[in-house]
């Protein structure tokens, strides 16, 4: 068996019997990222093979016919998902996402054996940029099939970013695999694209949360205000009383008789 192999069924092997403990979301999220890592699998034979027939090297295989092949593998379990069961949409995207770590899961422990004396700061940077890749790009042809199953509209625009996500992943290859600095922009550009599309998504919220922090910051300074200038307006007050008492004394002896 090759080590790939051996890799999946050893992580597989004890998530498949979470599936008989947990319930409703947490299973359905540890049953896709199977699925993701047994695509990821097959993806290992898959691509050697476009290797031979396209007689491209390694270099220009992960660049022209792995994405392709890799994030069309992805998007089928997703529309049979959507076609059989049709989900609700944020369970698609769960879906979605779950597929897209499980592969990157096993395809990071591959590149990890293979290149077993790397260091450090290269599987801390694999590891977070190929995930948010296949994670991101997975979970956006997902939301292209949230309704793509009864609308023809959704469905072309579902190609469409199915064709997006394949080209945003050639680039990806391209940039990590250059000889010199730019592959850090490769490093860096699944993980802004992921801020972006977290802020798209969660723009009312965020929008929300910054106003809500820019009221009470408002709000505590009005009251520091508030509270100097009563302590102010207090201040004025008792010079003014000991002023008007200091009068007073002074004048009661001219208006008041004497005993």
């Amino acid at each position: 068996m090759t080590p790939v192999f051996n890799i999946f069924v050893c992580i597989v092997a004890p998530m498949l019997l979470t599936l008989f403990i947990l319930k409703d979301g947490a299973r359905r999220f540890n049953l896709f990222f199977i699925i993701g890592m047994a695509i990821a699998l097959s993806a290992s034979f898959i691509n050697p093979l476009l290797t031979k027939l396209t007689h491209y090297g390694s270099l220009d295989t992960a660049i022209y016919t792995a994405p392709i092949s890799e994030e069309i593998l992805k998007a089928l379990p997703i529309l049979m998902y959507v076609l059989i069961f049709k989900p609700e949409k944020n369970n698609i995207i769960v879906a979605a996402l779950a597929i897209g770590v499980g592969f990157a899961t096993l395809e990071n422990c591959t590149y990890i054996t293979a290149y077993s004396n790397a260091e450090l700061l290269f599987a801390v940077l694999r590891g977070f940029a190929s995930g948010i890749m296949h994670a991101v790009n997975t979970a956006v042809v997902g939301f292209g099939m949230c309704n793509a199953y009864d609308k023809k509209l959704d469905a072309i625009f579902t190609f469409g970013l199915l064709g997006t996500v394949i080209t945003y992943h050639s680039i990806y290859n391209m940039l990590v695999t250059a000889p010199t600095n730019i592959k850090h922009i490769g490093w860096v550009m699944p993980m802004l694209t992921a801020t972006v599309i977290t802020f798209i998504r969660q723009r009312e919220y965020i929008i929300w949360m910054i106003k809500r922090m820019l009221r009470i910051k408002n709000e505590n300074t009005f009251k520091i205000i508030n509270e100097s200038e009563t302590e102010g307006f207090n201040n004025e007050q008792e010079n003014f009383g000991d002023d008007f008492g200091d009068m007073y004394d002074g004048t009661t002896d001219d208006i008041m008789p004497k005993r």
